[in-house]
Order: C-alpha cells, then structure tokens, then sequence
C-alpha cells in the first residue's frame, strides 16, 4: 500500500508538472498569436505606406514629364524663332564669308556653318568677314 501512495504522489507530481508546463505552452501561444496579429497588422500598415508612396512617386513622374514636354517645347519654339531668324539673314549674307558666334552652349565656340537645317542655334551673332 505504501508503494501505491507513493506512485500515487509520484504521478499526482508529474500530473502538476505537466499542467504547469501545459499553461506555460498555452501562454506562450497566445503571446505567439498576439505577436502575429501585430506583425500582420504592422505589415498592412507598411504595405499601405508603400502604396501611398507609390502613387504620390508615379504622379511625381507625370508631373515631371509634363513639364519636361513643355521645357521641350518652349526650346523648340525659340530655336524656331531663332532659325527663322538667322535664316532670314542667309540670303543677305549667301555670296560672302561670314563667322558665326553661338552663345548659351557649355563648349560653344566660334564656327563658320552653312545656313542651319536643324535648327541647332539658339543664340547667334553674325559677322561678316569682308
């Protein structure tokens, strides 16, 4: 009989322990699910933030390229305005040498072109050389 008592307390023993260890493992579940609602929760709210900054980044971009077309255009109509007008004084300046001086270009320096087909100049200055 006292083998059984003492059986008796050696497995109510264990029975405690193993209780004691099954709430721990139920504790650190729920403290595991909690955490995992917040990481779901964080990571919603990064891929929101992505999202946001995408959106704002893609309409940057068409901002950017609507005002790069219109920077385009208003260069091509000065170097219109500018050919034209440089191409207006080709005649006059046809049958004799003449220099011309292009400004406005990093690099720019003095050359001697025939009268400009690819409307190119955008500042130029005209001297005759006779």
């Amino acid at each position: 009989m006292r083998e059984a008592q003492s059986q008796n307390k050696d497995l109510s023993r264990q029975v405690q322990e193993l209780l004691a260890i099954r709430h721990q493992l139920e504790a650190d579940r729920d403290r595991l699910a909690t955490e995992l609602n917040d990481a779901n929760e964080a990571l919603r709210d990064a891929q929101a933030r992505l999202e946001a900054a995408n959106a704002a980044l893609s309409q940057l971009r068409i901002d950017f390229e609507h005002r790069l077309r219109e920077k385009d255009e208003e260069i091509e109509n000065v170097r219109s305005i500018d050919t034209d007008v440089f191409n207006s004084f080709c005649p006059e300046f046809q049958n004799r040498p003449f220099l011309v001086l292009i400004f406005g270009h990093p690099g720019a320096r003095p050359r001697a072109p025939e009268c400009p087909k690819d409307k190119t100049i955008s500042v130029a200055v005209l001297v005759t050389l006779s």
